[in-house]
């Protein structure tokens, strides 16, 4: 195998794993809020509380995948993110969750300014929108594949899942120690001061990419935050049966994420993504009304869909806007900004939905994505 197909390969695994620990709390808030008796507010706050330490940590992270060997970032990372999880566990009061929710994201904040800076140096960029496809729906396998097994599983209530789930991670840090190819292992590119990569990769065009994916994470992180407690609430499926139900969700990425990347290659990154935000938007306020099953499954598939689609494709335009060098530090700051505008999603979306019911909440929400047409409009397709 090529080196930077396995490259790939390595990056795509740890992705998958990173994101399934993005979804392991959302499947099992119904339990959760069951046993601790709180409601969809103080559920945002947990769940926001993983997002917000991953946020903040996400920079630092960046500048250091320029400057440092890779693998010196990406298995401590998914080792911690274990940690924090399967430590989650044990707690028995509210602080106890939102603490250990937080270590868990400090570890997850190590994966995106490193996997995604060393993907878009090691392939060209007429190849780069394939490769960032490929890599997104890897993240759509661990979104799917969590809910599923979590719904195997809720019958030993939340914690034993998420016990299980969270293991695999300290095998995979093993394995990316060492068994990792060459580019992840040595020293990356050195630059000639350490303002440099910040200053020069971070121009109008990547700020301008970076509230397109902002306004879209509130949406997407706020309503798949609290859609299997939706389907619990509003259709009265059991928290397996929802959990199943929202891994349609992710399931339909595995398809989208390579096609909107090979789409984007192919026509352009900013058509591309023009057609996602409208059937984003539009599909995310389609989900707020109780429905018929077939079309809730559909509605499923399409936001999942065209949301797991986005991300690589705002991705790869991002790798285009940053020069070699600079990408770690670039989508450092391009994962701290939209991630922490992730972190307070799930805080809002309890909000909203505690007042104003989640028709209400998810209307808002799928129009807060539509305010990012205006800024894919000024934004260029290459390095300016």
């Amino acid at each position: 195998m090529q080196s930077r197909y396995r490259v790939l390969l390595i990056c795509s695994v740890l992705h998958a794993m990173n994101h399934s620990y993005w979804n392991l709390i959302p499947p099992v808030i119904p339990l959760i809020m069951q046993e601790f008796g709180f409601g969809y507010s103080v559920a945002g706050l947990v769940i926001s509380s993983f997002y917000l330490t991953y946020a903040i940590f996400q920079l630092p992270v960046g500048i250091f995948s320029d400057r440092i060997a890779r693998r010196l970032l990406l298995a401590p990372g998914v080792a911690l993110s274990a940690l924090g999880m399967g430590l989650t566990t044990l707690a028995t009061n509210l602080w106890q969750l939102v603490t250990l929710q937080g270590v868990s994201g400090i570890g997850g904040s190590t994966y995106h300014p490193t996997g995604l800076s060393l993907i878009g140096d090691t392939f060209p960029p007429q190849e780069r929108g394939r490769a960032i496809g490929i890599h997104g729906a890897a993240a759509s396998v661990g979104f799917f594949v969590t809910p599923v097994i979590l719904a195997s599983l809720t019958g030993y209530g939340w914690r034993t899942p998420l016990l299980i789930v969270s293991l695999p991670g300290y095998l995979l840090a093993l394995l990316v120690w060492f068994y990792s190819p060459a580019e992840i292992r040595r020293p990356t590119i050195r630059v000639r001061s350490d303002r440099r990569p910040v200053m020069e990769g971070v121009n109008r065009h990547v700020v301008f990419t970076l509230i397109i994916r902002s306004l879209f994470g509130i949406a997407d992180r706020g309503i798949h935050s609290f859609l299997p407690a939706f389907l619990h609430a509003a259709y009265g499926f059991e928290v397996g049966f929802a959990s199943l139900l929202f891994s349609i969700s992710p399931g339909a990425g595995l398809i989208s994420g390579p096609l909107g990347g090979m789409a984007s290659d192919r026509f352009g990154r900013k058509k591309v993504i023009f057609l996602l935000m409208a059937a984003i938007s539009l599909s995310a306020v389609g989900l707020g009304f109780q429905t018929t099953i077939p079309v809730l499954v559909v509605l499923l598939m399409v936001f999942g869909g065209t949301a797991n689609a986005f991300v690589p494709v705002t991705d790869a335009l991002t790798a285009d806007l940053l020069p070699q060098g600079a990408r770690g530090s670039g989508f450092g700051v391009l994962y701290t900004v939209v991630i922490l505008a992730q972190a307070v999603a799930p805080a809002i979306a309890g909000f909203l939905v505690d007042f104003l019911g989640f028709q209400s909440g998810f209307l808002i929400l799928g129009v807060t994505a539509a305010f990012g047409f205006p800024f894919a409009a000024l934004t260029r397709s290459r390095q300016p």
